[in-house]
């Protein structure tokens, strides 16, 4: 997941691995559908499960293939993973659940910082006969939330007429900025991949508008899945539009407006087309 810290930006310019279903009882106070087991799933997982702290140990894997940069955490780090939202959902007419986690550091006493996001798993789950098998998994899939605590802001989206996959949203606040965030997570190859990360809304409404402060601006990008060349996948557009600051002295606002439209290609959705102004956010991101 994309986070953004810009306080200066604009001033300075395991397929085999089945669950037995047992009867659903809720974890660490995260209930599961009946028939799903969130401890048997988290042991199948993780290798091990702690009852009574709700979490297990493990480390962060060798073939983790997100980018670590600014998380604080690094491959092969011990980390705690907590159980954090159980999705039930239909796939092409398959039965599926969808097992979230979240991880910190195992000595975790300093992971409270407003940047610091848990790291976010993701597992999916099929039926096979009574139990529930492995389909695809990640330990490490992105980043959400902040002082430690994840988002849980986690929703089954239509990514084509049978394919489904998981969007996450996020909202960090820092300096009187409001940043709106939304990632894409897709099951591919027995993995789950960050498909596709952006940012939705951005503001400075909370420390703007006075005599010695930045201009006041809002700027937002509209979502949209759309059917495109890809006969499996929806394409995913984005239309931007609102106000951001200019890069001159003294700092002014200018009116923005755009179009984004992604294409999904082995596992990750890649730039089709683009259209018309292009964000700064947008342009930050890219160079971070």
């Amino acid at each position: 997941m994309i986070f953004v810290r810009r306080c200066l930006l604009y001033s300075i310019l395991l397929p085999a691995l089945c669950v037995r279903s047992l009867s659903a009882r809720p974890v660490a106070g995260i209930a599961a559908p009946a028939g799903f087991s969130i401890r048997a799933a988290m042991v199948t997982l993780f290798g091990n499960f702690n009852s009574k702290s709700g979490a297990s140990e493990y480390d962060i894997p060798q073939t983790t293939t997100y980018d670590l940069n600014g998380s604080g955490l690094k491959i092969g780090d011990e980390i705690v993973v907590r159980p954090l939202r159980v999705l039930e959902a239909w796939e092409d007419g398959t039965h599926k659940m969808i097992l979230l986690t979240y991880s910190r550091p195992k000595d975790g006493g300093s992971f409270d910082c407003h940047a610091c996001a848990p790291l976010i798993g993701v597992a999916v789950f099929v039926r096979n006969g009574p139990q529930w098998k492995v389909e695809s998994s990640r330990a490490v899939v992105t980043r959400g939330g902040s002082f430690g605590i994840p988002t849980r802001v986690f929703r089954v989206v239509q990514l084509g007429p049978r394919r489904i996959g998981i969007e996450m949203t996020d909202s960090y606040m820092g300096g009187g900025e409001t940043e709106d965030s939304m990632a894409i997570l897709v099951a591919w190859g027995g993995k789950v991949n960050e498909a596709l990360g952006s940012f939705t809304h951005d503001d400075n409404k909370g420390d703007c508008g006075g005599s010695d402060m930045l201009p006041c601006y809002v700027i937002r990008k509209k979502v949209s899945y759309v059917p495109g060349e890809n006969k499996d996948y929806f394409d995913i557009a984005f239309e931007l539009s609102g106000t951001e600051l200019t890069d001159t002295t003294p700092c002014r606002t200018k009116m923005v407006r755009g179009t984004e439209r992604f294409v999904f290609i082995d596992g990750f959705y890649k730039i089709k087309t683009r259209t018309g102004d292009t964000a700064s956010l947008d342009q930050w991101i890219s160079g971070h």
